[in-house]
């Protein structure tokens, strides 16, 4: 059915009744007036009922409660707490602690390798202990790259003290018979030995 217009006979005008529908008793048509307003661009109109996503989004409005992680991402925010790993990748951050062998690889990074200078003059000896307690030196001062390798003869009889210009029994680092130590030294004469029994020796093989 269309929509009717009726006299109202109060105010001698014609009024337009709308189509709303139908009685579902009596099967006729229900028609509602529609009321005239007259409306002005600029006025307020007071609404009630919810507003729509549309209206809402028309104006700024100040929020309470939760916000979803849309709305979070829409506008830059001071963040505080614990980043997700990533939100701290998205930018470049300045990173305190030990880095992990990932973080290691994930850039080149300078290598300075120095020279090694090898040795090109071996030396080697046997020097005896001929009274026990009385310390010798090695070798009169000689300069060495690498070390000194010190054997007790297998022939000995007694222990050999190994150590600097004051070691004894002690203080010094105990070789037997057959036993033997290397020490990473510049100079041969640092080295002394010392024995417990007379006529003990030693060899030794440096560079």
């Amino acid at each position: 059915m269309a929509d009717i217009y009726r006299l109202n006979e109060e105010v001698g005008k014609y009024e337009k009744w709308v189509d709303i529908g139908t009685d579902p008793i009596t099967g006729n048509t229900v028609y509602a007036r529609a009321v005239a307003a007259d409306i002005v661009v600029g006025d307020t109109i007071a609404v009630t009922g919810p507003l729509t996503n549309t209206e809402i989004r028309a104006t700024a409005l100040p929020v309470s409660g939760p916000l979803t992680d849309t709305q979070i991402r829409a506008t830059a925010l001071p963040v505080s707490g614990p980043l997700t790993d990533t939100q701290i990748r998205a930018t470049a951050l300045p990173v305190s602690g030990p880095l992990t062998d990932t973080q290691i690889r994930a850039t080149a990074l300078p290598v300075g390798v120095s020279t090694v200078t090898l040795p090109t003059t071996l030396l080697n000896g046997v020097v005896q202990v001929v009274t026990a307690t009385t310390r010798v030196a090695l070798a009169a001062s000689t300069v060495l790259i690498s070390g000194v390798t010190v054997k007790a003869a297998v022939t000995n009889t007694g222990i050999i003290y190994v150590g600097n210009s004051t070691v004894a029994a002690a203080n010094g680092y105990r070789l037997n018979a057959g036993d033997s130590v290397f020490i990473e030294i510049a100079n041969l004469a640092s080295v002394y030995v010392d024995a417990s029994v007379d006529a003990q020796s030693v060899t030794y093989i440096a560079s």
